[in-house]
């Protein structure tokens, strides 16, 4: 499955300003098409990696079904992965990914990078991040 660069287009609606920040309203990790959600823009650390290999990178975005985490060595599409997000005050989200696509050039419209699918997130921890978001 060859991926269509057209669908990596930016969204406008992505970026969260003081003004205009959009709501954290539907974490439910149900929805069919969780690209369509709003996304915050963000920068802050994320370890990722499985048993065998740990990494660290940057969180781009983030939204109710996942996270583009800024990274030069992503992962393979495809691959799971456990992610530690850290927020605000010290604190930390657990949650349980999926590569669903990488980008391998950086640019500024896009860094390089991988979008993760959430596959598990424990309701806790979902609040605990849909808080911080909100704090921004």
């Amino acid at each position: 499955m060859s991926l269509d660069r057209s669908s990596l287009i930016r969204d406008p609606s992505f970026v969260a300003t003081p003004l205009n920040r959009p709501p954290v309203s539907d974490w439910g990790l149900e929805s069919q098409d969780r690209r369509k959600g709003r996304r915050y823009r963000i920068s802050i650390r994320v370890d990722y990696g499985n048993e065998a290999e740990k990494r660290r990178g940057t969180v781009y975005n983030i939204g109710a079904g996942g996270i583009f985490i800024r990274t030069l060595n992503p992962l393979e599409p495809g691959s799971g992965l456990e992610m530690t997000i850290y927020i605000a005050g010290g604190g930390f989200v657990f949650a349980d990914g999926q590569v669903t696509w990488t980008n391998l050039v950086e640019a500024d419209a896009l860094p390089a990078g991988m979008g993760v699918r959430f596959v598990r997130i424990d309701p806790v921890d979902r609040l605990r991040l849909e808080g911080h978001l909100e704090s921004l």
